[in-house]
Parts: C-alpha cells; sequence; structure tokens
C-alpha cells in the first residue's frame, strides 16, 4: 500500500554557488520544478515553504556553510537535506541525509528522492510547538523530531571526534544546532537515556580529568620514589664475586666484560654474574625499579591525578526508542529537575509507596504520642541556575547536597520524588522544630560554599498534629496547609 503523505508535491530548492558548473539541464530531468537559488551568502529563512533542500557541494567549503547554516535555523533544522556532486564527498555526511551523485545511474538518484520525500513526508506529524515553550526546550524538542523523522525513528545519532570539544567527542547535530558545549550535550543524552527517550550503544570510552573535566590528559611514567620524569631503561649487571651492581656499559671493556670495582673477567651468565630485573634507573633520586609509576596530567588545567582517579566517560552512539517516539509525535519533553541529581545515590521511594510508609507512621505518631515529621524540600531556581551556570555549576551542586543529606539524615529516614525538583524526606522521631534546624544548616552551607544564591524552600508538617491537612496528601496529590520557610 502506497502511502499517501509520500504521494504528496514536494518542494524542491537548490542553493547553488554562483561559480557551479552545474546547469538547470542537469537538474530539471530527475526533479522536474525544482527552484535554482545561486548566490554567495543565501539567506535560507527567505525558503519557509520549501519541503526538500538539495545544495551543490561543487564548493564544498561553501556548500557546508549552507548546511550548517540548514541546521541551524528552527524552521529548517529538521527538514531532509540532499548533497549534490559530481565526485564522492568527504566531511558533510554528519548534516546532510543523502549524496546526490549525478554520475550515478538515474535509478539510484530516484531512490535517494524518495528516502528524501519519506523524511519530509514523516514532519507532517510533529505538533506545532507554542512559541511560549522556553528556547532550549523547544530546540530539544525539534531534536526529538529530527531523530523520529528518520529511519522510522531507528535513525543513529552518531558522536564525532573532535579536537576542540572539551570531552574529545561532538554531536555534530547538537553542536550546530544547539551550540550547547560538548559536556552540556553528554549530560542532556544521559538523562534522555535514564528517560528510555534513547538507547546507547557505546563506541569508545574516554578518560576525563577529574578537576576540570576535559580529556587533554598526558599520561606519563615517572620514578615511584621521587616522582621525576627523568628515568631511563639501561641494563644492569651484579657481579656475584664482589656485589657490585652496575650499568652493563660500565663493564665493556672492547669484547670483554670487566667488572669495575674488582677487575675480574665475567664470562659465564649465573656462574660469574646475573642481570637483575630492575633495569630503570632514576636520574635524580638514582632509585632503580622493574616498573614505573603513572601520572596524568591534564594539560588544561595543569593538574596531576593518578590514572585511578580519571573519569571514565563512555561515547555512545543513540538511537529513539518507542518511548521517545511517542514523546516526538506529542511535541514534549519529561521534566528533568534537582531530583533527577540525588536519584543514583539515594533509594528514592515511589510516591504512592512514600505515601503508604507516610500513612503508617502517622498513625504511629498518633496511637503512641511520639512526633515526627515530614519536610517538602525545592530548589525554586534550579533550572535558571541550570542554563545560566552550566554543568559544572550542576556537578558540584550535587556533590555537595549529597554530602550534606548523607550527613543529616539517619538510615531510618525515607526519601521520595514529588517532583522535577522536590523531594520529600520522612524524619521518624523528629519534632518539627528540629527540622528547622536542618533547614537552616542547609540554607547557611549553600550561602557559604556558592557564589549564585540557592532559592530553597521547604514546607514542615507534624504528624502527630496536622490530621485534616495530611489525610488530603495522603489520598491525593494535593499539597496540605504547612509552615514554610
Amino acid at each position: 500500500m502506497t502511502d499517501s503523505r509520500v504521494d504528496k508535491e514536494f518542494r524542491f530548492t537548490l542553493l547553488s554557488n554562483p561559480h557551479s558548473k552545474l546547469v538547470s539541464e542537469e537538474i530539471e530531468p530527475v526533479i522536474p520544478g525544482i527552484e535554482i537559488v545561486q548566490g554567495e551568502n543565501i539567506d535560507a529563512s527567505r525558503f519557509l515553504s520549501t519541503d526538500i533542500f538539495l545544495v551543490d557541494c561543487v564548493d564544498p567549503e561553501w556548500a557546508l556553510e549552507q548546511i550548517k547554516a540548514l541546521r541551524k535555523d528552527e524552521n529548517h533544522v529538521i527538514k531532509p537535506v540532499g548533497a549534490l556532486s559530481q565526485e564522492p564527498l568527504n566531511g558533510q555526511g554528519d548534516l546532510i541525509d543523502e549524496p546526490l551523485l549525478l554520475s550515478a545511474d538515474r535509478a539510484q538518484i530516484l531512490r535517494q528522492i524518495e528516502n528524501l520525500k519519506k523524511i519530509s513526508a514523516e514532519m507532517v506529524q510533529f505538533p506545532v510547538l507554542p512559541e511560549r515553550i522556553e528556547a532550549n526546550k523547544r530546540k530539544e524538542i525539534l531534536v526529538l523530531h529530527y531523530l523520529a523523522a528518520r529511519a522510522g525513528g531507528r535513525y543513529a545519532l552518531r558522536p564525532k571526534p573532535d579536537i576542540s570539544s572539551s570531552t574529545g567527542y561532538i554531536y555534530p547535530l547538537l553542536a550546530h544546532f544547539l551550540e550547547y558545549p560538548s559536556a552540556q550535550a553528554h549530560e542532556m543524552l544521559d538523562n534522555w537515556e535514564k528517560a528510555k527517550l534513547l538507547q546507547g550503544d557505546v563506541v569508545d570510552r574516554i578518560n576525563l580529568c577529574p578537576h576540570c573535566h576535559r580529556y587533554n590528559l598526558n599520561f606519563r611514567e615517572v620514578c615511584p620514589q621521587c616522582e621525576s620524569g627523568r628515568i631511563q631503561e639501561e641494563s644492569t649487571i651484579h657481579h656475584f664475586s664482589c656485589g657490585y651492581i652496575g650499568f652493563e656499559r660500565d663493564f665493556t671493556q672492547g669484547m670483554k666484560w670487566i667488572c669495575p670495582k674488582c677487575g675480574k673477567d665475567l664470562r659465564h651468565i649465573g656462574v660469574d654474574y646475573d642481570k637483575p630485573v630492575d633495569n630503570i634507573w632514576c636520574s635524580d633520586c638514582h632509585a632503580n625499579f622493574s616498573e614505573p609509576a603513572v601520572q596524568c596530567f591534564c594539560l588544561h588545567c595543569q593538574q596531576v591525578s593518578p590514572p585511578s582517579d580519571l573519569i571514565v566517560r563512555p561515547v555512545a552512539q543513540y538511537y529513539l526508542t518507542n518511548v521517545g517516539l511517542r514523546y516526538a509525535r506529542n511535541g514534549v519533553l519529561p521534566e528533568f529537575g534537582f531530583i533527577d541529581l540525588l536519584k543514583d545515590d539515594f533509594n528514592l521511594y515511589d510516591a504512592k509507596v512514600f505515601r503508604e510508609f507516610l500513612r503508617v507512621e502517622t498513625m504511629r505518631c498518633r496511637r503512641y504520642k511520639y512526633q515526627s515529621s515530614l519536610m517538602l524540600l525545592q530548589v525554586e531556581n534550579f533550572g535558571e541556575l541550570w542554563i545560566q551556570q552550566g554543568l559544572d555549576f550542576v556537578t558540584k551542586l550535587r556533590k555537595e547536597f549529597i554530602d550534606l543529606l548523607k550527613r543529616e539524615l539517619r538510615t531510618t529516614d525515607l526519601l521520595s520524588a514529588l517532583g522535577g525538583n522536590e523531594i520529600a524526606l520522612l524524619l521518624t522521631h523528629t519534632p518539627v522544630q528540629q527540622t528547622d534546624l536542618i533547614f537552616d544548616r542547609l540554607r547557611r552551607y549553600f550561602d557559604s560554599v556558592f557564589e549564585y544564591r540557592l532559592r530553597l524552600h521547604c514546607d514542615r508538617y507534624d504528624l502527630s498534629e496536622q490530621a485534616s491537612d495530611l489525610e488530603r496528601f495522603l489520598t491525593n496529590d494535593s499539597r496540605p496547609a504547612s509552615e514554610s520557610n
């Protein structure tokens, strides 16, 4: 059965260099009615009605700039782009959908044109995104649309080595369209994989500096005693008779080996002498050893680390999952917030399970006349700080918050996620007045550690008293009235 979406009329536009030798007579028989636009600097924003772009690649550098411009434009980023040339291309494959060779047989070109039409036809299933959506989130949804429109949702988002990237790899589409630093792009893809939007297939692992999170590392061998890099490998000889150990060169006299200490000939290995295994020498401290130590010197921040401290980051190619395909077709993203930073380090209870624990603890408090408390803690400006300060700030926030919670909380205290930026803490045998002290310590600590102020908000509940309010909280998602900070 033919897909009616592919049978529709498509509008093609060819962006061509004014010095190109490609003429309309070569293009028209293949794509009747194609619009040909020539110029040094073509403003692609003029062609909003274009369904499919072709780029003349006779001048590869000029063509790459046009392709990048299309992949940066929200109106065109997910549209199919073909590269038209007489010879095979190098370098543009990450941003184009089909390389069309005019020297190939016509049947092959027509098959590639059909592939471009299929991508364009898939775009009609995506909703128009409202203008009110925040700019970065809007672009990220368009990335989902890009993946969903290609290869039936099985398009591979592949990493590409890049020495200018802090992590040594970039994802070309994300680099040109989102313009995220590579570390932020990796973080976004990690979040999408955790949310089951993407499935990752690891293709490499790269070592990153634990201080600045960059890949610019020099692995160097040093003396295990003094850490000097002035070491050299040289054979040594141990003379049994006098016990002297020295370099082989010191024993060599013509065709003979003569001990420089006692003057005797060395004739038979194992009888007169042997060669110790420790044959690496340090020129500074004169220690000898068989294996040097290894240090990792960061060429960016100039910090030295042992290999065991390095951050090993998997580098993966990603495929859209069925879950990701549904999000793409709905034009939305799952919410990622402060709570996502804690999931790997704390056993966060499901909200329904947490409410059941809370219900039981509430009944115990009222029956046995003791106090327990519920805290709802929120970082109100987390999203704003993520955008403004970037991954390094978020990484530091995560570490500090986890360390502080581990110090403050007991093994009997329970945590749950109520939303992207809100956590619930059930503090057993803890009067509500003590939660004030805990919150004050949190707030003072973060004010002293971070230059940028965290807007922490805390609601507190006494399980032994606020019966009606807590009942509403236990039976649905409404928030009870509380004392707040």
